[in-house]
């Protein structure tokens, strides 16, 4: 490998890092952890496209109501359930909804038995 190509190759990993860093500021967690095992910034990105591009208006609303119609079931662990709903409400961050806080907290009064 010549001097140029050494440059190129050290220019490319500065940019591949930075370009890391900034792609994993901006997604949520949930999704971070579907397209970590991918080896470049480039296959990520590709993953991520696909993965929204299939997530089409009809699965985001499903997903938003499934979560807003869940219900702890009578005798059920409230722990569980509680930890199910705000995995919930991070894999919908992660879709691009923001539920706020005062938005979970009426959601958890309505949803307990």
């Amino acid at each position: 490998i010549n001097p140029t190509q050494q440059a190129e190759i050290a220019t490319w990993k500065k940019n591949e890092a930075t370009a890391c860093y900034l792609l994993t500021q901006k997604i949520h967690d949930h999704t971070l952890m579907k397209i970590h095992s991918k080896t470049s910034v480039a296959k990520w990105w590709s993953l991520i496209c696909d993965e929204f591009t299939k997530k089409g208006e009809y699965a985001l609303t499903n997903a938003c109501t499934h979560f807003l119609e869940s219900k702890c079931p009578d005798k059920g662990d409230v722990r569980t359930f509680l930890d199910k709903l705000v995995s919930e409400q991070a894999r919908l961050g992660g879709m691009g909804v923001d539920i706020s806080d005062e938005d979970m907290c009426s959601m958890v009064i309505h949803s307990l038995p």
